[in-house]
Order: structure tokens, then sequence, then C-alpha cells
């Protein structure tokens, strides 16, 4: 699942080539070939392929998925649909890459000011280009 990307994630995505600082084959190769759910009520047709445009509410879309059967579904890239996830309880598990870069300034991942969401580490794993790989699940 991927959220609102901009057409430069349509554009980037399947151009994509491996880098040492960046994103190596696997994960390029697999995202590509991942079925998409684009939430957007702007956007004309979804350009990172193969996707479907979701019209709906994304909490609404995502909480009736969960109650079906299939695969996991993974957010890539919106901050909003992460927040609004987090808010309604819908996330199972956070998997954030921390990437060594200081902006000093940007768009904080969750938003949720009322409460506060205890997680615990299931693992963490540092890679030679100082990526550091977190996977957490929330304490209910």
């Amino acid at each position: 699942m991927a959220g609102s990307p901009t057409r430069s994630s349509g554009n980037f995505w399947p151009k994509a080539t491996p880098s040492p600082g960046g994103f190596d084959s696997e994960i390029i190769g697999y995202l590509n070939n991942l079925q998409k759910l684009v939430f957007s009520r702007s956007l004309k047709e979804a350009l990172w392929q193969p996707a479907v445009l979701v019209r709906e509410d994304p909490v609404q879309a995502v909480a009736k998925l969960k109650k079906g059967s299939g695969k996991d579904m993974v957010v890539v890239g919106s901050g909003t649909l992460v927040s609004a996830l987090v808010r309604s309880d819908l996330v199972d598990e956070y998997r954030i890459r921390v990437r060594p870069i200081i902006l000093g300034a940007g768009k904080s991942l969750f938003t949720d000011n009322e409460r506060r969401h205890k997680l615990k580490l299931i693992a963490a794993k540092a890679f030679c280009n100082g990526v550091v790989a977190l996977h957490y699940e929330p304490i209910r």
C-alpha cells in the first residue's frame, strides 16, 4: 500500500537504480512489483504500477482490508496516512529506516499529540552505509 505518492514517486521508483547510500536492487524490485493502493482524491491515475486508485477514506479502507484475508500491507512515504492509521490503532508493526542525514527541519512522521503510543523494540540492524533499521510493535 502506498500513500498518496506524488508524480515524482511514480517516476522515481520504476527507474530507481541501486546506490551505496540509497536503495538496493532487492528493495527496488520488491516495491516495483508489489500491488499498490494509492489513496488520493485529486490524482487522475496512479502512475506507479501495478496500482489501484482508492478514493474512499484511508482509515475505513484499511480497516476493511485488515478484516479480510490476505497478505501484510506496507505504507511507503506518507506521514499523513501513517498518522491517521496510528491514531486509529490500525498499525501492527513499525519498520523504520533511519538515514544519517541532518536536515534541521522537516515533517514529523507521527503527529498524534492526543496520546502516547508505546512501542516494543523487536529488532535493530545497522548497515555499512550508516542506515539503521528499526522494527517495533505497539504495546496495547
